[in-house]
């Protein structure tokens, strides 16, 4: 079943790759949309970036000869230029990426409907609509969440990276930078490390709600038969234990989650101590200035903060790939070819069609019996008799 062979399917991008092929056919805008938002979370993070440069600029203009005044209110305005940019940017650019994962979703929730009602009834009959609902939902949420963590979130960080990573390196040592890369390289390790071990617990917590939910639904349908039965006590109890082992499967994958992340914010919390208090001697000469150490302890925060951020968008990306592969499982299998049914063709005569002898029993009892009628065309007959009656002509 594809139900439950589709939970090992997660170690690669090769359901995303074909659900990114499944949008790029039947959203048609997809492809310049997709294009238009990524260049503005890229420009945002490039401006996000290079604010703690202008903060240095300003602070040693300030410091430095106070006679330049024109020099310090010219990297004053480019600070809150960029600043200010960047964050309408980041308040808006939900609004533009909302309108392109919306349509993401909807392409792959017609895709999955469709290829279901394409399935031989003998694999449909087979299916419970609780669970089928509830991965088709993750599945199109999923791809949108992935797209999300993988082109605007990590391309942007790493883009910030790099330009912190320059501006650093322009104003301190080798040893510092080099400290500070191995320091980043380290944590981000220990980030895709934890992210890898979750994804077990990401498929079993999902198997958990995918039958709470199809017990939901089943439960549903046989309400007539739960009051019928006057079965109320034991559905309860059956609903009890389904419901805690929900609520067990989600402490659980919560409580060893939240220990990692706890465990990683600790480590990144560390290095961002120990780099901030090292960036006065981040100069071989002993010439930092204070616009220096102000950029550069930005910049430290910033790399540091971002590692975090880093760590928890890898565990949800796993999370994420499991309940794509749920649901890219049914459009991998192939489509059979459905006959369009051809409506019929009849002579030209003066009726559609005619019952020429036709007997009816039942029972051993003749209900009718040669019975001859032409239905004729562009006119309406109706069969009419008491109730209980047979109805004949």
């Amino acid at each position: 079943m594809i139900l439950q062979s589709s939970m090992k399917r997660s170690n690669s991008f090769s359901e995303y790759v074909y659900a990114f092929g499944v949008i790029k056919s039947g959203y048609k805008s997809f492809i310049p949309g997709f294009i238009f938002v990524s260049l503005i979370f890229y420009l945002v993070s490039i401006l996000g970036a290079i604010v703690p440069w202008f903060l240095k600029q300003a602070t040693n203009a300030f410091t430095v000869d106070l006679a330049k005044a024109n020099t310090f209110y010219l990297f004053v305005a480019a600070y809150a230029v960029c600043w200010t940019l960047a964050e309408v940017l980041s308040n808006i650019k939900g609004v533009f990426s909302s309108w392109i994962l919306a349509g993401c979703d909807a392409t792959i929730n017609k895709a999955l409907l469709v290829r279901v009602m394409s399935m031989p009834y003998s694999e449909q009959a087979r299916l419970n609509a609780g669970k089928l609902a509830s991965i088709i939902t993750r599945a199109s949420g999923a791809f949108t969440s992935i797209t999300v963590y993988i082109f605007w979130t990590l391309f942007p960080i790493l883009i910030e990276f790099l330009v912190a990573l320059t501006a650093l390196g322009q104003s301190t040592n080798a040893v510092f930078l080099i400290s500070f890369l191995i320091c980043i390289v380290v944590l981000t390790a220990i980030s895709i490390a934890i992210a890898i071990q979750s994804r077990d617990l990401h498929s079993s917590l999902y198997k958990v709600m995918t039958d709470r939910d199809g017990y939901i639904v089943e439960r549903l349908h046989l309400l007539y038969d739960i009051r019928l039965n006057n079965a109320y006590m034991k559905e309860r109890c059956v609903t009890d234990h389904h419901m805690n082992q929900v609520v067990r499967a989600i402490r659980k994958s919560n409580v060893k989650m939240g220990l990692r992340l706890g465990l990683m914010a600790l480590a990144i919390g560390v290095a961002l101590a120990v780099f901030t208090a090292l960036s006065v001697f981040a100069d071989d000469g002993q010439r930092t200035t204070a616009g220096d150490f102000v950029m550069i302890a930005g910049y430290v925060g910033m790399l540091t903060l971002q590692l975090r951020l880093l760590a928890g968008a890898l565990i949800d990306l796993e999370k994420q790939k499991v309940a794509l592969a749920d649901g890219i499982a049914y459009l991998e299998e192939p489509i059979p070819q459905i006959q369009s049914v051809q409506s019929p063709r009849f002579a030209s005569t003066d009726y559609v069609f005619e019952l020429k002898n036709v007997c009816i029993e039942k029972d051993g009892k003749n209900i009718i019996q040669n019975l001859n009628y032409r239905f004729q065309s562009n006119k309406f007959t109706v069969i009419k008799g008491a109730s209980g009656a047979v109805k004949q002509v």
